[in-house]
Order: structure tokens, then C-alpha cells, then sequence
């Protein structure tokens, strides 16, 4: 929304419009507004499960490959029909951030938002932080440890 306020970004445009690297195998993906992206809408088919399992390696492979995984995908439904949860369609909107702001979306976050706000212990998977003081505590009698570091990344 910080994009659009600053002129940037109009929600009801055509996300290829501002990706052009994003096709898909029918051209029903060209009615695909950003809006649709944010409120679930789009008519994508929900989740790319590969590459889900990032086990603390910081790997970006599964945002860099969504555009060529999409590439060769139909819609499941006609965009801004019915609403269905959907995480490829908010790595998309990591992907514009980056493409509009010129920076790594992580970075966006830090700088216009987890700073601001003094969320110092805010991070992405692709932060590098220290484990023993970021990462959520158990809160249960028996065990005093820190959460399990793998990351699920449900974005592609």
C-alpha cells in the first residue's frame, strides 16, 4: 500500500504491467490486477509446494523460479471471481515490491517498516540473526529451548 500511496503502484493494473517476465500458458492471467494478488482473487492454483522446505539455508530458489513455474501453469478460475488462499500470489507481490522499490524485499520491510516501528527482532528467512535471542521461546514447564529454526516457505 506504500506503493501505491507514493504513486507507484495502481491496484487495479494489470500485475503484467509492472512484470512483464510474468506469463503464464493462457492469456486469462493478463486480467490479474494487484488487488486480486493482495485479497486472494487472482484465479492462481494456491501454492507451489517445491522447494518448500528451506531448513535454515537461506535459499531463494523457490522465488526465483515461481515466473518459470508459472510460466507452463493454466488459472484455476477467471481473476476476481471467487477468493482462494493463495501464496504464490503474495511471492508475486515480493517480486513487485523488489521490481518498484529497486530493493531486496527483505530490505523493503526493514527500512519502511521493522525499524520504524522498532521491531529489531523482525526477520525474513533471509536475515542472518542470531538464533538464541530472535527465535520464539517454548512456553512450557518441562523444556526450556528455543522453537525449531527450519522455515516453511509456502511461496512457491
Amino acid at each position: 500500500m506504500m506503493l501505491h500511496d507514493q504513486g507507484k503502484i495502481d491496484l487495479d493494473a494489470s500485475l503484467a504491467t509492472y512484470l512483464p517476465s510474468f506469463t503464464m500458458a493462457e492469456d486469462r492471467y493478463k486480467a490479474i490486477t494487484v488487488l486480486m494478488l493482495m485479497n486472494h482473487s487472482s484465479g492462481l492454483n494456491g501454492s507451489n509446494l517445491a522447494n518448500t522446505f528451506l531448513f535454515d539455508d537461506r535459499s531463494t530458489l523457490a522465488h526465483d523460479t515461481l515466473l518459470e513455474h508459472l510460466a507452463s501453469q493454466r488459472l484455476k478460475a477467471d481473476p476476481g471471481t471467487f477468493a482462494e488462499y493463495c501464496n504464490d500470489g503474495f511471492t508475486l507481490l515480493e517480486i513487485l515490491v523488489e521490481q518498484i522499490s529497486g530493493m531486496k524485499y527483505t530490505d523493503f520491510i526493514a527500512r519502511y517498516f521493522s525499524q520504524p516501528l522498532g521491531l529489531m527482532n523482525t526477520k525474513t528467512p533471509l536475515d542472518t540473526f542470531d538464533k538464541n535471542t530472535c527465535i520464539a521461546r517454548l512456553y512450557h514447564p518441562y523444556f526450556d529451548g528455543a522453537l525449531p529454526t527450519e522455515t516453511i516457505s509456502l511461496n512457491s
